[in-house]
């Protein structure tokens, strides 16, 4: 995973030990960890526990030294009917 600035420059890579991480969002107080899923698909069958042993599938809570933004709420209704 990679932390580009809006020019476009590296500032910060992160490494994780699966080969498949499928998303992350920042999270927590003040928006301070990232968290990551990760997945074991589409690893070969033979490959799937030697990956699963490495963390496929976990959740993973970084503290990559930068913020999040806060989101806008939103809701949704079904007005009028």
């Amino acid at each position: 995973m990679a932390c580009h600035s809006p020019t476009g420059e590296l500032r910060e890579r992160i490494v994780l030990p699966v080969g498949y991480p499928t998303s992350c969002a920042f999270g927590g107080a003040g928006l301070g960890y990232l968290f990551v899923t990760s997945g074991c698909r589409p690893v070969r069958p033979d490959r799937r526990s030697a990956e699963i042993a490495r963390g496929a599938g976990s959740l993973f809570r970084l503290t990559p030294g930068t913020r999040g933004l806060p989101t806008n709420r939103m809701v949704i209704s079904t007005w009028p009917r």
